[in-house]
């Protein structure tokens, strides 16, 4: 009995094939300070079998993929992330 495994894009549908330049992303949550809550962290690893193999692991067929999944996750970390307005400098003038 024979193996078969197979990746596809998470972005375009891209069907993986022996000799790509493949990349894997996932998000993990880490506390950066002890006086600050959770904050999301944005992964990218050059592929890996193993990761790839992970459920909670994108699948990204090249640096056009990886850079739209990253541009789709920051834009949806902003939206839901809003940091506190900071006030202007009292000594600022125009």
């Amino acid at each position: 009995m024979t193996w078969t495994e197979s990746f596809t894009c998470n972005i375009c549908g891209k069907s993986k094939r022996a000799v790509d330049h493949w990349w894997l992303a996932w998000v993990e949550s880490i506390t950066p300070a002890d006086n600050e809550g959770p904050k999301p962290k944005f992964q990218l690893l050059p592929w890996s079998e193993l990761m790839a193999r992970h459920p909670d692991v994108l699948h990204l067929c090249g640096a056009g993929c990886a850079l739209k999944e990253a541009e789709r996750w920051m834009t949806a970390t902003t939206a839901h992330h809003h940091p506190p307005e900071k006030p202007l400098n009292k000594h600022f003038t125009q």
